[in-house]
């Protein structure tokens, strides 16, 4: 009898422990995941404050020369032709022409580049539009989750190996 109720106590343990470390890999996911997608908002938002429509109808981008922060990953689209533009791979930079054509919101791009893309249309005067497109690498916040899960289930199996 005492064997079996120790079975099911370390049974119980298990599962709750798994359920635990299975339930805060998934909501630190979600949260590294929300905070890129913050980080490409805010970064496309602060662009849109620098784009203007000129005297003569052109759009422009009013910013200083050294302000390379900000220009890192960023795109500027103006009537379907990029007025601001960084390096960047063939393939990345097939996928953001595409999304200044057509979209607005979030892609995730994968392999090589692993970057998401953020879209925000801006409405000028004159009947204007633009597009700004902002990047990040997913690399170091999936760095983060695979670092938080092997650290998670090894503590994990440390805890159940203290109750065993």
């Amino acid at each position: 009898m005492r064997g079996r109720l120790a079975r099911v106590a370390v049974a119980t343990t298990a599962i709750w422990v798994g359920v635990l470390t299975a339930a805060f890999n998934l909501v630190l996911s979600s949260q590294l995941q929300a905070q890129a997608g913050s980080l490409l908002q805010q970064r496309a938002g602060a662009a849109v404050g620098t784009i203007a429509l000129a005297s003569d109808g052109s759009v422009r981008i009013n910013e200083p020369r050294d302000d390379e922060a900000l220009d890192a990953n960023l795109w500027v689209y103006a009537d379907g032709r990029a007025i601001q533009r960084p390096r960047a791979s063939g393939r990345l930079q097939r996928r953001v022409d595409e999304l200044a054509r057509h979209g607005h919101g979030f892609v995730d791009i994968g392999d090589p580049d692993d970057v998401r893309l953020y879209a925000l249309p801006v409405r000028l005067g004159g009947g204007r539009s633009a597009t700004v497109i902002s990047a990040v690498p997913l690399d170091p916040y999936r760095n983060v989750a695979q670092v938080a899960l092997i650290g998670s289930i090894g503590l994990a199996l440390l805890l159940l190996a203290v109750v065993y």
